[in-house]
């Protein structure tokens, strides 16, 4: 998966609108993760809970505001800079959030939690994929558990 494609994979929600400017990617493109599979209800502490829901309201809150910096902004700093650095994370997440409803609900049909990954389930939007790193919940990296999916294929 090229760069472009796995970027689209980070987050769900942007992925229609990321598709729709010619970003790269199949349709089919399934993203490269460990995260666990996805539940309806919510399979998780209650503090992962309220991290990821805090998380979710970010995911509302940026695409209502065209927001790509508060996007960009969501993966662990030195992760987004191993995986696709921050300049080409503006870039993408500025054109794609062109094509993303503002009136987008974002309505959480699961929250699936497994050690440090976790699958979050929109109802509306999809699959979005997160990663505890040092205690702290970010969206998932391109890179995220890619050797482990390519073993199943």
């Amino acid at each position: 998966m090229n760069r472009i494609a796995a970027i689209l994979s980070i987050l769900g929600v942007l992925a229609v609108g990321l598709v729709a400017v010619g970003c790269g990617g199949d349709d089919n493109d399934e993203p490269k993760t460990n995260a666990p599979e996805a539940v309806e209800g919510i399979n998780a502490s209650d503090s992962d809970r309220q991290a990821l829901e805090g998380l979710i309201e970010k995911i509302r809150l940026y695409s209502k505001n065209s927001d790509a910096k508060g996007f960009c902004a969501m993966f662990e700093p030195s992760r987004l800079e191993e995986s696709l650095g921050k300049e080409e994370c503006l870039k993408i997440f500025k054109r794609g959030l062109k094509n993303v409803a503002k009136d987008q609900k974002y309505e959480v049909k699961g929250i699936n939690v497994d050690g440090d990954t976790a699958t979050v389930t929109f109802s509306d939007a999809g699959n979005v994929y997160f990663e505890k790193i040092d205690g702290t919940w970010y969206a998932a990296t391109p890179d995220v558990g890619a050797e482990i999916q390519g073993e199943s294929e």
